[in-house]
């Protein structure tokens, strides 16, 4: 129960870190305390359906 409390906390963390700044995706995963890109990859496109680099692109409305 926490550590999905505490993994749904760092994955929101990084999303906004994703779409406000500049950083690249490994630099993300640091940030929020993982240091496999792969792991991290896996868990937030878990958290949020779509990879972190989705969130990179511009999106279209």
């Amino acid at each position: 129960m926490f550590v999905k409390h505490l993994t749904r906390i760092r994955m929101l963390k990084a999303k906004e870190l994703l779409i406000g700044s500049n950083m690249q995706i490994k630099q993300v995963a640091e940030a929020v305390g993982y240091y496999s890109t792969r792991h991290f990859t896996k868990l937030f496109t878990e958290a949020f359906g779509s990879s972190p680099s989705f969130y990179r692109k511009p999106q279209v409305m």
